[in-house]
């Protein structure tokens, strides 16, 4: 029965993803604002080299003027900030000039490109599976995803720069997808400049568009070669060179001992496990409960199954995505050695088109409204996680009210610091407080023989006094010395 008598059942869904998208937005606008502080890893380091680029865009940088000589095989102590690509930290500079030195603007643009991929993600799977059902299923799964809210909100590692590297290559993906559906070369053009953009987001995985579509293209070639197909795909690789190899020639210029130990550390990634980001083979698909919903997440696998099984799918399309997806997936399980359970994230949208086809199987079969409300209701809260967002703001947190805390006292730090000290140490929290104080070097703490060379030059120092642990003698008895009294 139809309960909107004057809308046709086109219109329905085109009214569904419209407020899905608007309710995404909020939810994602509420994720932003529910911690004032900046999460250890890795928003911290992002949130200072976007400040930093603000008055030195082509100058990424972690500690702008550091007292000593900057290690660069450290990336969290750095001078010269190349351990990621630049552009998703350009759009977190860009919004931190809009809207101020904040941490709800460092998240800005992870709201708008978390907003934006949910009628992309409708449009897709509505072209793939030609099922509006299946669509908007896929869609309302990736808005309320745990895991996609949480990189928006900085909480989960790689923040920011899984978000932007999911929102260019799905970008790319439906780019490409309309020019399958209309053969115009503007599209073509749009596909390269966004896998170019997903490259500087996050390097060589911005090619994922390229792999399925050269999938595409080697399937099909055993009937006739598609020559016109083969001039869109090198004209798409040529205008995405043509993106993000400008900057590789830049830093290898500009920085060059820093670029190419970026470079060597990205490939170690492969061979070696780094910074303790260590598993095995079935490090990923254990953690798909954490990825795409607990006990939902077992609808993956009946969803491949329905997909391949359905008649009017794009066949020409579903097998190069589903292989694309499963490369990506083997390749991170059994090659890459260094394990961060984000790394295959950006390929979730196609993974929660399979578990829309076996929502809408199950939703067939149970017809019933008082059936189908409580089944939706379940789904809901297996892949929104309402309650684990809902405890981690807890007031018994008491990690979350220290970190609220110390925020609140290093934006208050500043004006108590002299304008002539620019060295402040006995700072637990180095990159948050150099991004609240700007003018600031903020260390840990220094070591005698730092402290011998500042004490020669005559260079005053403050120290929080309180905040990271006791000062040590040698410390608190330097003679250009300015204690704040600080006890978060």
């Amino acid at each position: 029965m139809n309960y909107y008598p004057n809308l046709s059942r086109s219109n329905i869904y085109t009214l569904s993803i419209v407020l899905l998208t608007m309710l995404g937005f909020l939810i994602r606008l509420y994720m932003a604002h529910i911690d004032p502080f900046l999460h250890i890893w890795d928003e911290r380091f992002h949130a200072l080299v976007a400040r930093n680029m603000i008055e030195h865009p082509f100058k990424p940088m972690l500690r702008s003027q550091p007292v000593f000589p900057a290690d660069i095989t450290n990336w969290t102590q750095s001078h010269i900030w190349l351990h990621k690509q630049p552009l998703f930290l350009a759009q977190i500079s860009l919004s931190l000039k809009l809207f101020g030195i904040t941490e709800y603007a460092v998240r800005y643009p992870s709201v708008l490109m978390g907003t934006f991929m949910i009628p992309m993600v409708y449009q897709i799977v509505r072209y793939l599976s030609r099922h509006r059902s299946i669509a908007l299923l896929s869609a309302a799964l990736f808005c309320f995803s745990n895991f996609h809210l949480e990189l928006v909100a900085g909480i989960r590692s790689m923040d920011h720069n899984d978000i932007a590297l999911q929102w260019y290559t799905l970008a790319s993906v439906w780019s490409w997808i309309r020019y399958e559906q209309s053969k115009k070369w503007h599209w073509v053009v749009l596909t390269g400049l966004f896998a170019g953009a997903a490259i500087l987001v996050k390097w060589l995985i911005g090619l994922f568009i390229f792999l399925i579509w050269g999938l595409k293209t080697a399937l099909t070639v055993r009937r006739r070669i598609q020559w016109r197909s083969i001039l869109a795909f090198l004209i798409a690789l040529l205008i995405c060179c043509i993106v993000f190899i400008p900057w590789q020639i830049y830093i290898l210029h500009a920085f060059p001992r820093e670029a190419a130990y970026e470079y060597t550390f990205n490939k170690r990634h492969i061979t070696e496990t780094l910074e303790g980001h260590s598993g095995n083979a079935f490090f990923f698909l254990k953690r798909f409960p954490q990825l795409f919903g607990e006990g939902i997440f077992l609808l993956i696998f009946p969803g491949i199954y329905l997909c391949f099984r359905s008649k009017v799918r794009r066949k020409d399309m579903a097998l190069p995505i589903a292989l694309g997806a499963l490369f990506v997936f083997s390749f991170w399980s059994f090659i890459v050695q260094t394990k961060v359970v984000s790394h295959i994230f950006f390929i979730a949208p196609f993974v929660f088109m399979y578990m829309a086809y076996s929502l809408r199987f199950v939703l067939i079969r149970l017809r019933k409204i008082y059936l189908v409300l409580p089944f939706l209701i379940g789904v809901w809260v297996l892949s929104a996680k309402p309650e684990k967002i809902i405890g981690d703001q807890s007031s018994v947190n008491e990690e979350r009210n220290y970190a609220i805390k110390r925020a609140l006292f290093y934006k208050q730090a500043g004006p108590l610091i002299p304008s002539s000290i620019q060295v402040v140490v006995n700072v637990s929290d180095c990159p948050s407080f150099m991004f609240y104080n700007k003018r600031i070097m903020a260390y840990e703490t220094l070591s005698p023989e730092q402290l011998h060379i500042l004490q020669q030059r005559k260079v005053y120092i403050a120290a929080l006094e309180n905040d990271y642990a006791t000062l040590p003698d040698y410390l608190r008895h330097y003679p250009f010395l300015y204690l704040i009294p600080i006890n978060p």
